[in-house]
């Protein structure tokens, strides 16, 4: 059977196995549903993974102490989740009853290019609000494809086969979260590598010429149509009225309901939640381990280098897109390597000229307010001897330190 031709009705006493009593366009079916609820699923894991290091780049300035930057990344990152979550509830609600009206194979190419178009624009975000608009809108296209997609494959599969191939659909859903964090290995050593996960989350656009080409609407839903239309105007498709009005259908709706809300509660509230609460159990013993293997003796080391190459084109760039939050200062709780860095990216947004003497003044000015004792002992560091162990051309040292301050593994979220 061709894909574009609609699956003919089974006998009820058919019994062969589930899968066998399917033709090739319930397969085709199943598998456009997958595709999009496992893209859909790999948008919501990007985002989980993407969030930090976009909330690093868009609501951090160079002037944070570390403890503000990561109260101000959890705020914004819990924002921005709320935002999306909201625009998912809205989705779910607006394009299942838009379904029931126009038709599901319309409403889940809208769908798609939805959540895959605001998806790809998240990477062109400028500040928090337009990618919280971003996001909105791409969690409107999230929650409206996996409503449209169940109800296509429950109105398509015969009735013998659609519980099995309803939880095949939701089983298939993990290869997007999966596929999410290989994207996130991937790209993890590319500088603002949050950016090109947001547009890897517009391939799914791609599906759309599959689904306008070849997939049909149920032959059940294009029923109801029809017996709504020859009701005169008593049956109304997507009445939310009709839904709860009904003793029946009400019970039955408030149940699912409560339900899938546990689950949804449980997967948001701790499962992708899952990134950020491993971040804030590991970092402090990650730290420790980089301290005895000298990685704070190097990036002591990279913030001289950058005080002495202030004006070449590596140094400047190193300025620009490093994080002073992902350089490691020597004790835990001292201010040393972090608080210099932020004084020579200051200097640098006013153009001002990058010496030790200009950042040790910057240090006691306003924004700062280092006491004498404070600038003695960062004076002495700057001034001591290289104790990073790394023997290669200091141009060279700039461009790879700065080269992997971007990843999404780093940025200082707990």
């Amino acid at each position: 059977m061709h894909p574009d031709q609609p699956a003919p009705s089974l006998p009820e006493n058919d019994e062969r196995p589930w899968y066998k009593t399917l033709t090739r366009y319930h397969w085709f079916v199943l598998t456009v549903a997958a595709f999009g609820w496992l893209f859909d699923t790999m948008d919501q894991q990007l985002f989980t993974l993407a969030r930090v290091p976009a909330m690093t780049a868009l609501v951090i300035s160079p002037n944070d102490e570390p403890s503000v930057a990561r109260t101000k990344i959890n705020k914004f990152a819990g924002i921005a989740t709320s935002i999306f979550l909201i625009g998912w509830a809205t989705g779910g609600l607006f394009f299942g009853v838009l379904s029931d009206r126009i038709g599901r194979v319309k409403t889940m190419m809208m769908t798609i290019l939805l959540y895959s178009v605001f998806t790809g624009l998240s990477a062109l975000s400028q500040s928090f609000w337009d990618f919280a608009l971003y996001r909105f809108l791409a969690g409107l296209g999230v929650g409206g494809e996996f409503a449209v997609g169940v109800s296509l494959v429950a109105e398509v599969m015969p009735d013998k086969a659609r519980p099995f191939a309803l939880g095949l659909l939701q089983a298939l859903s993990a290869v997007g979260n999966i596929a999410a964090a290989f994207v996130s290995i991937f790209l993890a050593d590319l500088q603002e590598s949050w950016k090109y996960m947001f547009l890897v989350g517009t391939i799914p656009a791609l599906l759309c010429f599959v689904i306008f080409r070849h997939l049909k609407e149920p032959e059940r839903w294009l029923a109801m149509k029809k017996a709504a239309q020859e009701s005169g105007g008593k049956q109304k498709l997507g009445s939310f009225r009709e839904l709860f009005g009904d003793a029946r259908w009400r019970q039955r709706a408030i149940v699912g309901l409560l339900l899938s809300s546990s689950g949804i509660i449980g997967l948001w509230a701790i499962g992708f939640f899952s990134i950020d609460l491993n971040r804030s159990v590991f970092r402090k013993n990650f730290e420790k381990e980089a301290r005895a293997s000298r990685e704070a003796d190097k990036d002591l080391d990279f913030v001289h280098l950058i005080l002495k190459q202030a004006e070449d084109k590596e140094a400047k760039e190193a300025l620009k897109k490093t994080f002073a939050g992902d350089l490691l200062n020597l004790k835990p709780k001292s201010q040393d390597v972090q608080i210099v860095f932020k004084a020579a990216q200051a200097l640098s947004e006013v153009n001002k000229s990058i010496t030790l003497n200009s950042v040790l003044l910057e240090l006691q000015g306003p924004d700062f307010k280092l006491s004498d004792s404070q600038i003695k002992h960062i004076h002495g560091l700057l001034n001591r001897p290289s104790q990073s162990p790394l023997d290669i051309p200091a141009h060279q040292r700039i461009r790879l330190t700065a080269g992997s301050t971007s990843g999404p593994a780093s940025p200082p979220s707990c």
